[in-house]
């Protein structure tokens, strides 16, 4: 996905945005774009809240058309409970926008502005609660996948539904242009969709070692970091020792059989090591 980077690249815009951006200054002028970047800062101004509020640090920041997407910091995976908590309290703060402004208006209705800007809120809600990733939506489903399947099953499956959904937007570009109701913003939706679609299917099978080649970085510009240590039992698998890893600190795993006693220690590169080459469904005893 082509996109430009700011600020040492940690902030970064897609470039599928700029002709959202110019379609929208066409069709509803200044007051709907600033309505839009309103609604946008409330969304993100949620999910940033709810991810502080679980103790996830935010990294790079990325400007789609339908939103942003954050990163978070360090290299581990947060639970799925909290990923989807956090995923789903921006969606939910443009409801409460939505719903507050009709709940506040007089007898006259509401401003042009205020119009602009409930629309803005109830249209960036709907959109990221598509099941679709990287929309918020998506991110849910992915989680409730993922307690069922591998992750990387998770994301092939939410990959194949992406493609289904973005087909289905073009083709509903394409009937709407046919009838004389074209909507650029429909097959924009539609391309976005389907290349980010692709994208996930195409690196399900990466995605760890994605998360695994970050940390060593982080760690290498920072120099020194904390050390966390604690105990696992040898049947569980390296995918439960990821999840209980700290994203800040250096890691270090006591592994122990039935009785309590430690059959081996394992830093954080060899976990790392292991997590490349066996997969995180492998047990720990069969790693050892």
């Amino acid at each position: 996905m082509l996109h430009l980077d700011f600020f040492d690249g940690q902030f970064s815009v897609n470039l599928f945005f700029i002709p959202v951006l110019l379609i929208m200054l066409v069709i509803g002028g200044v007051a709907s774009v600033s309505a839009f970047f309103m609604a946008l800062l409330i969304h993100e101004t949620a999910h940033i809240a709810a991810a502080y509020a679980f103790g996830i640090g935010i990294g790079k920041v990325e400007l789609m058309p339908f939103g942003c997407v954050a990163q978070t910091e360090g290299f581990y995976m947060v639970s799925g409970a909290k990923e989807a908590i956090v995923a789903a309290f921006g969606p939910a703060a443009n409801i409460l926008v939505s719903a507050l402004i009709l709940l506040s208006r007089n007898g006259d209705g509401m401003s042009a502005y205020m119009s602009c800007f409930y629309t803005a809120n109830v249209s960036l809600a709907a959109v990221n609660l598509l099941p679709v990733l990287p929309m918020d939506g998506g991110r849910v489903l992915c989680v409730l996948l993922g307690t069922v399947f591998k992750k990387t099953s998770a994301l092939s499956a939410m990959g194949m539904l992406g493609i289904a959904f973005s087909t289905a937007a073009i083709a509903l570009g394409v009937y709407m242009a046919v009838r004389g109701q074209a909507n650029p913003t429909v097959f924009l939706a539609g391309g976005f969709m389907l290349i980010t679609s692709i994208g996930y299917l195409k690196s399900a099978s990466l995605d760890v070692a994605k998360h695994a080649l970050y940390k060593p970085r982080e760690f290498a510009k920072r120099g020194v970091t904390g050390v966390r240590t604690f105990a696992v039992h040898k049947e569980k698998t390296l995918g439960r020792v990821l999840l209980q890893l700290d994203a800040k600190k250096y890691n270090i795993v006591y592994i122990v059989d039935d009785d309590l006693h430690v059959i081996r220690e394992l830093d954080e590169g060899q976990i790392l090591d292991h997590l490349l080459t066996r997969g995180t469904a492998a047990r720990l005893d069969k790693v050892l």
